[in-house]
């Protein structure tokens, strides 16, 4: 007798192997983010079928988020991200266990929050670099693959988005920064990150913000696109690391 997830997943078993899908639909993966290119990631994986999903984020949903992000519309407003997150995914597959930590990832709570579980894969779709840098560090100390999102805000070309190692980008200024700071920690090796080519469109009308931040601009095409590459190289990534464990 066939189940839902059996049902869900016919088209997916047609580019997917047996074995492939088994690993991906038994996988615990924590996404640490779901604004705009982590709402895509994580809504690929749902439809993926992944058996338990953490989901860190603490946002609420803001008017000015519902240009780019799949779970922010004008009836989400002033909800919490990992409460939609939660919902949505849920909908789309409803044997999914979500796990949500309406929590700011640092350096003094990342071991206490990811050290209960058992990850399999850690995608970072986190905006602030010092969080990025850490939980990239614990999953190295870990022996846990990652995949981690760099700047998609001013560009408006997602042809030119694709995977490179971290340490290979150049002209983003959130990768430049990242890098120095986990270059601090010791860590050099290679990261995959999603990245594009693009450089950073300047208009000199980005909108300032009160405490002296700017507004950068988005466009929903190249962050859905991302978030997609996101959570393909996420899957890819481990299902490469499972079969390294077999040989």
């Amino acid at each position: 007798m066939s189940t839902f997830l059996d049902e869900m997943s016919q088209r997916t078993s047609l580019v997917f192997t047996e074995t492939e899908l088994s690993r991906i639909t038994s996988a615990t993966v924590l996404l640490a983010g779901i604004g705009g290119v982590g709402g895509v990631c994580g809504e690929v994986l749902a439809r993926m079928g992944i058996k338990r999903l953490i989901v860190i984020d603490a946002d609420v949903v803001q008017p000015s988020n519902i240009n780019r992000q799949i779970l922010a519309t004008s009836k989400t407003i002033g909800t919490t991200k990992v409460a939609l997150a939660a919902k949505r995914f849920r909908e789309i597959y409803p044997d999914m266990e979500i796990i949500c930590v309406q929590e700011f990832l640092h350096r003094e709570n990342i071991s206490l929050l990811l050290d209960q579980f058992q990850i399999d894969i850690i995608i970072d779709a986190i905006d602030s670099v010092g969080s990025k840098a850490h939980l990239i560090t614990y999953a190295i100390e870990h022996c846990i693959p990652v995949v981690t999102a760099l700047g998609i805000a001013q560009r408006r070309d997602p042809s030119l988005i694709g995977v490179v190692n971290l340490f290979d980008t150049k002209y983003d200024p959130l990768a430049r920064s990242l890098r120095s700071a986990l270059k601090k920690m010791g860590v050099t090796q290679n990261i995959p990150a999603i990245f594009s080519q693009e450089l950073p469109i300047k208009t000199g009308q980005e909108i300032s913000k009160q405490e002296g931040e700017k507004f950068l601009g988005s466009y929903a095409a190249c962050v859905f696109v991302a978030g997609a590459m996101l959570a393909h190289t996420a899957v890819e990534l481990f299902l490469a690391d499972t079969k390294k464990e077999e040989k």
